[in-house]
């Protein structure tokens, strides 16, 4: 009965901050981090947005369009976020940055920092498109995406047959070959090294 009833006190008492894992985007108590973090395309520009915790993301844009899907495999844009007041916003990300630092204010997702392509790009996340808006002036609007493979839920390929020429047999030789490695004797012969003849 003990058991029981700690069992639904503690049930009872669990808010959003208490649960760790979640699996679908709509449950309502996902953090507010969570609802921002993701990818995001638009014409001829990606981001991917990363939730660092407490409020705070970097994006990483891809001129050009998300990886896999146009992004030239070089330039890159960083930009630091942060939450305030319920709405996101981003600047350029700058001061000392390592890769995968934990600390938010320190965090690159790029290897190397400033990455190549780097500019002073701004924006924020608006209903639920990141807005962007480039050193020129213009601006950007990407829409949140959720990329699936191609393949999902497909058949996977039928088995192939080794080939009679892929296979080597424990003797050394190729299957059907009726030729020996050089240096080879038949099982059970003897060389004439051995004296017989």
């Amino acid at each position: 009965m003990t058991a029981t009833l700690v069992a639904l006190l503690l049930a009872l008492g669990t808010t959003a901050q208490d649960k760790k894992v979640w699996t679908d985007t709509a449950d309502p108590t996902l953090p507010a981090d969570f609802q921002v973090q993701g990818e995001y395309a638009g014409a001829d520009t990606g981001a991917q947005v990363i939730a660092l915790g407490g409020g705070q993301f970097q994006a990483v844009v891809y001129p050009g369009g998300l990886p896999g899907a146009g992004w030239d495999g070089k330039s890159k844009i960083l930009l630091a976020g942060r939450t305030e007041g319920g709405k996101t916003a981003f600047a350029p990300a700058e001061g000392p940055r390592k890769y995968l630092a934990q600390k938010p204010e320190e965090f690159s997702a790029t290897r190397k920092f400033p990455p190549e392509g780097q500019k002073p790009w701004s924006g924020g996340v608006d209903g639920g498109a990141l807005v962007l808006r480039t050193d020129g002036g213009a601006e950007l609007k990407l829409a949140k995406v959720t990329r699936t493979s191609p393949t999902m839920g497909a058949q996977p390929p039928p088995a192939r047959s080794c080939s009679s020429t892929a296979r080597i047999r424990m003797s050394g030789r190729a299957a059907g070959s009726t030729r020996r490695p050089a240096g080879s004797t038949p099982t059970g012969a003897t060389s004439s090294a051995s004296g017989s003849s």
